[in-house]
């Protein structure tokens, strides 16, 4: 153990390295940056900590299958006395291994993501979802009608579509209303941004729940649950910087271009739009508080099942509302957004992989041990990954390396459900947004801000939300704790 200890911090160091200069020196695609790390932190790795590390992992995954109560010292003993060898394998073969277990979990939840939100866009389903909950909300509720629907849009579809679609409402809506420009925009920001990083399947917290072992519908529940705390907190600090900062909405802002339907044509009703967002939910709470021996239930707990089964809602809205010639391109652009980011996620997952095995995680465990690492492994999350934010711009990437590092520190045992972890992560993946981020010039450029503008605006918004949401999550988890 003192020879794993003393030796596997460079490996993960020089890795960690390798993406930071390969995004902000280079300016290499993240996919590239995460191969070229992988595969240097494990050509660094020596051999023995990649078996320690690995028999550690199959001890771990044989003492759960007994309950807790009937893990003995014994049982320890005897797993460890037959604990298989686990020789590395050729770098090639490692990488395209890793990649390929972590595709195989994300790739069809990520796939038929894509597709409900292509569904949702373009057959006007999204903006007759958004026009019900402003018409209902009324005049002086419209920030918060906005940020809902910014919310409950970005849980399938990607944050910057979501922009693309509602910044245009946000232009139009204050007209004959008190309610600024600004404030709107920033609604829009704090509600999409915050589902971005806490509900699956958005890539990053679907990662990092598998990365962490937290069950996929756990992790959907408590982000949602979470992220009401951090939408107020934005919607806040909205109403307090729009009151004293003057931003007007750029003469060229237009619609975003995603279809809704003209007056002549009927596109879908309320309940058929909401489907392929609520459905989904609906039945993976099924999946969770029903008895499995009813029938249909043990589907209910297949999140790629269910969320397949949305996708073909939606591909169904697109058959009913959008013309045949362009429903097939649409449909083809949606599986190739997808395919990038299914090759990101795994990318990082393996890249997680390479940084688990080069031992980092023992390394920390056996600098913060016991009551100690259970109480310092949040914060520690959490700082780890508003750094990495911070030095090289993607909330994804970020979340998935600290994810990789502190998983492995779940061994030790933690007092609290890991899902406190995945939040800590999630909410660390919003402060300090800068320069090097593309939300910040997507948010900046369509809403009409100069750079110091949306530093004052869009930065400190997203810095507020993740501390608040870290706040919460720290302070529930040491409740948990105390009972």
């Amino acid at each position: 153990m003192n020879q794993l200890t003393d030796v596997s911090l460079l490996p993960a160091a020089f890795g960690i390295v390798v993406v930071l200069g390969g995004v902000l020196i280079l300016k290499l695609h993240p996919i590239l940056s995460l191969l070229a790390a992988t595969a240097i932190v494990i050509a660094m790795t020596e051999p023995g900590i990649h078996q320690s590390v690995r028999q550690g992992l199959w001890v771990q995954a044989e003492l759960k299958k007994t309950p807790l109560t009937e893990q003995t010292e014994e049982l320890i003993a005897g797993l460890r006395s037959r604990v298989p060898e686990f020789p590395r394998p050729a770098t090639g073969t490692q990488i395209g291994r890793s990649v390929g277990e972590a595709a195989a979990k994300l790739a069809l939840p990520i796939l038929f993501a894509s597709i409900i939100g292509c569904g949702l866009l373009h057959s006007g389903a999204a903006r007759r979802v958004v026009g019900s909950i402003t018409s209902v909300a009324g005049p002086q509720q419209l920030p918060i009608a906005m940020s809902v629907s910014s919310f409950v849009l970005a849980i399938p579809i990607y944050f910057d579509s979501v922009f693309y679609l509602l910044v245009p409402l946000a232009k139009a809506a204050p007209r004959g209303t008190k309610t600024s420009y600004l404030g709107l925009v920033l609604a829009v920001v704090v509600g999409g941004t915050m589902a971005h990083s806490l509900v699956p399947p958005t890539p990053g917290p679907l990662l990092v729940a598998q990365q962490l072992g937290v069950p996929v519908t756990s992790m959907m529940f408590a982000g949602l649950l979470l992220g009401v705390v951090t939408t107020l907190t934005g919607l806040a600090y909205a109403r307090w910087i729009s009151s004293r900062l003057a931003v007007e909405p750029p003469e060229e802002l237009e619609d975003s271009g995603t279809e809704a339907p003209s007056e002549t044509e009927a596109g879908p009703n309320l309940g058929i739009s909401l489907l392929p967002i609520i459905a989904p939910l609906i039945l993976l709470a099924i999946g969770t508080f029903a008895d499995e021996r009813v029938w249909g239930v043990s589907l209910c707990k297949d999140y790629a099942a269910v969320l397949g089964l949305s996708a073909v809602m939606s591909l169904g809205l697109l058959t009913k509302f959008v013309d045949k010639e362009r429903r097939g391109s649409l449909v083809a652009n949606a599986v190739a957004d997808a395919g990038v980011i299914i090759l990101l996620t795994a990318c990082g997952a393996a890249f997680g992989s390479a940084l688990r095995d080069s031992g980092i995680g023992i390394w920390l465990t056996d600098r913060i041990e016991g009551q100690t690492a259970s109480t310092m492994i949040l914060p520690m999350a959490f700082g780890l990954t508003v750094l990495m934010r911070a030095a090289q711009g993607s909330a994804t990437v970020a979340m998935l390396t600290s994810s990789a590092i502190v998983g492995p520190m779940i061994a030790a045992g933690l007092p609290f459900n890991p899902v406190f972890l995945a939040l800590a992560i999630g909410c660390g993946s919003k402060p300090l947004p800068w320069m090097n981020d593309s939300g910040f010039w997507l948010v900046g450029r369509l809403s009409g801000m100069t750079p110091k503008q949306t530093l004052q605006t869009f930065s400190v918004a997203l810095t507020l939300m993740g501390m608040a949401g870290f706040g919460v999550t720290w302070l529930v988890a040491i409740l948990t704790t105390l009972g």
